[in-house]
């Protein structure tokens, strides 16, 4: 087998019980959530609740209990639940052997690297005391971003959509199309609300260039690593990882 082709799992080893029919969901969910997400937006951008008065719309109760937990994590979970699927159908090829769970600790960190560069800015903040009950805040931003990033992008983009698109289309089609909609979904509330490093609202350019794009490179990359590796948990503890910190600093009042 050419190295570029090799899988640790085929996708037939996969429990998909209704192929079509949960493709065609999967889809049609993907594609409802991106409505959902201006809908959202522009909730929030008329009757803003930021969590413990947090700087960035990404940690408003709108944004993190209705469209990340409720929509993307809840109704995902219990839908498949009612499917019949167990947490062990989507941990296929992974194996809870010591080897892979001394180094599923390493992942994090792994993606906590990513945004190191909000750690001056968080050091400024923790110095400078304009953040009360900081602990408190550190440690919820440590927490909610496996809530809202980590379990629930993973578990329906990659775990459930991906692999219903390979079963159906193929390899390079399951890839691009869920970093499409990966990326679609994050684009409205950062053209309604955003302005900084991911783009300045009202621009679509910007947001393209400053949202868009990146999260469907990183879209990419992150289903290149599920093809090949299946390794769920561990893309799971980088995605959280990833997102940390820019938590945190929001946390800690700092916009970005």
């Amino acid at each position: 087998m050419l190295r570029g082709t090799w899988q640790r799992v085929p996708i037939d080893a996969f429990p998909i019980r209704h192929g079509r029919r949960e493709l065609a969901w999967g889809i049609g969910y993907a594609l409802f959530y991106v409505v959902a997400a201006v809908l959202v937006g522009l909730v929030i951008r008329s009757h803003p609740a930021p969590i413990w008065g947090a700087a960035r719309f990404n940690q408003d109760c709108w944004y993190t209990f209705v469209l990340k937990i409720g929509l993307l994590l809840v109704v995902p979970v219990v839908a498949l639940r009612l499917a019949g699927y167990r947490v062990e159908d989507f941990l296929v090829g992974w194996g809870a052997d010591r080897r892979r769970i001394l180094r599923l600790p390493l992942a994090y960190p792994l993606g906590v690297v990513v945004n190191v560069g909000h750690l001056p800015a968080i050091r400024d903040a923790l110095a400078s005391g304009s953040a009360p009950h900081p602990v408190a805040r550190i440690g919820l931003g440590i927490l909610l971003p496996l809530f809202t990033a980590g379990l629930p992008e993973e578990i329906f983009f990659r775990g459930f959509l991906q692999t219903r698109l390979e079963a159906a289309a193929g390899r390079l089609a399951a890839i691009t199309i869920t970093a499409l909609l990966f990326a679609a979904w994050h684009v409205p509330t950062r053209f309604l609300l955003s302005h900084g490093i991911e783009g300045e609202a009202g621009s679509p350019i910007s947001i393209l260039l400053g949202t868009g794009l990146p999260v469907f490179v990183a879209g990419l990359l992150i289903g290149l690593a599920f093809d090949r590796w299946r390794n769920l948990p561990t893309l799971v503890a980088i995605h959280w990882g990833v997102d940390t910190l820019p938590v945190v600093a929001s946390f800690l009042l700092i916009n970005f």
